[in-house]
This record gives structure tokens, sequence and C-alpha cells, in this order.
């Protein structure tokens, strides 16, 4: 994971037992740098987790590449990259969530083949 992120997402993965690690960022898009990826991925290391800022996506085309390489799961963190173009189309898994009026809604997506067909 990114080591610019917002402390929900550490949470989220201390809260189930794992250990974060940290990667740089792309000085460009502020999100998750592939190149970084590569230098942190252990025998231990079972997922990668983009987390997409300031309305930009990180590269996922490439660190896609990368988790096929390795046999590695993608979970997104798109929570602050609403709308923007393709959100979701590479990982294993996307969350989101929403502020409406003063309530925080979560959402939670998942790449599931039977509905590809739903696609236009």
């Amino acid at each position: 994971m990114p080591a610019n992120s917002f402390a929900a997402t550490e949470n989220a993965v201390l809260a189930i037992g794992a250990v974060p690690v940290y990667a740089d960022i792309d000085p460009e898009t502020y999100c998750l740098s592939p190149s970084e990826i590569e230098k942190h991925i252990t025998d231990k290391t079972v997922c990668i987790l983009p987390v997409h800022l300031y309305g930009k996506q990180a590269d996922m085309k490439e660190i896609s590449a990368i988790a096929k390489q390795h046999g590695l799961k993608i979970i997104e963190d798109g929570c602050q990259a609403i709308g923007s173009s393709g959100l979701g189309a590479y990982g294993d898994g996307l969350v989101l969530s929403f502020l409406i009026h003063t309530k925080t809604l979560g959402s939670a997506e998942r790449q599931e083949p039977s509905l590809q067909m739903m696609r236009p």
C-alpha cells in the first residue's frame, strides 16, 4: 500500500491481523508506484492495495501485470477517486465510501466473472 494514505486503509489491514507494507508513490500521480511495488514483494505478500487519490487512479494496468506475475490479489481503495473512469476494472475487489449529508456509507465491490455478461 502507498505510504501516503488515509489511516482507515492501514487500519483495515491491521484489523485482520495482516502487516501493511508501504511502498513509495509516483511523484506525478501521488498514487502507488508500480516500480516500487516490485521492491517490496516477498513470499509473505498476498495482496496489493493501491489507493487511488485526488481523483486519480494508480497505474492499474502495470499493477495488474505485477499481481498476475506474482499470483497476488488486488484490493483497490477507490474512496478518493469516485467518478474516475474505469475505477475497479483491474482489481479483485474495490472499496468505496460516500458522505451523504451527515451519514457515511460504505461499499465493497468485487470482480465476478459470472457478472461480466451484464456489462455493455
